[in-house]
């Protein structure tokens, strides 16, 4: 009876236009480049306050 109207094809032009918003910027992909290659040193960073926290802990001495 009362069947919502039909959605329309969008226009080619509106089509490319939202292509255009999906596409990643450039400042995007230079971010995530650069943690990429930042991720390892951080992970050893981690993994050092980790030992140093645990030496602490124990009452040892850290290094």
């Amino acid at each position: 009876m009362n069947e919502p109207p039909a959605e329309a094809e969008p226009e080619p032009e509106e089509l490319e236009a939202h292509a255009e918003e999906a596409r990643p910027s450039v400042a995007t992909a230079d971010v995530a480049r650069t943690v990429r290659r930042v991720a390892p040193v951080g992970a050893v960073c981690a993994g050092l306050a980790a030992d140093i926290i645990y030496s602490l802990e124990e009452g040892g001495d850290a290094g």
